[in-house]
């Protein structure tokens, strides 16, 4: 008896952690770079709204913010909604732990300050999002809520 509940509970653990590993962003996928990448990453989600978050490891409401979002791309499907983390840590390895850390399961762009200043990035977290036909539809400096972020991406589905 003890033996069969000693296995069950590794295989739920193995199965646990492939599961884990297998929705998050692995440290090794993060793109580097500037506007053009990002402007590039917007465009090719067209047809469905993108959400673009700028936030830093070392940036708390950042910190709160961010369970709320991978929380959001396991509810949404990738084909109706996409979302796009910019990291403005200078830090690779301080990211690196971020992503791991919150299991965050979106694309992360490393970004530079060329991009910061072409969107205008004062203060963060920041939040943009483009609707379905690629118009800035909302531009949000500061925290916001799970549900403050789910009815943003509602407002902008097509339906």
């Amino acid at each position: 008896m003890r033996r069969s509940f000693l296995i069950m509970r590794t295989m739920l653990t193995v199965c646990c952690l492939v599961v884990l590993w297998a929705g998050a962003v692995r440290a090794a996928d993060v793109q580097e770079g500037g506007s053009a990448l990002l402007l590039d990453s917007i465009a090719a989600q067209s047809g469905k709204p993108v959400l673009v978050n700028f936030f830093a490891s070392w940036c708390p409401p950042c910190k709160e913010e961010i369970p709320g979002l991978v929380s959001l791309r396991s509810q949404y499907a990738a084909d109706d909604v996409a979302i796009i983390g910019v990291s403005l840590d200078e830090s690779r390895s301080a990211l690196d732990r971020m992503i791991q850390d919150f299991g965050i399961n979106y694309p992360v762009i490393r970004g530079n300050r060329e991009l910061a200043g072409t969107f205008g990035v004062t203060g963060i977290p920041r939040l943009l999002v483009y609707s379905a036909e690629g118009k800035l539809a909302s531009d949000h400096l500061g925290y916001m809520t799970e549900e403050e972020l789910r009815q943003l991406i509602d407002a902008n589905i097509v339906k």
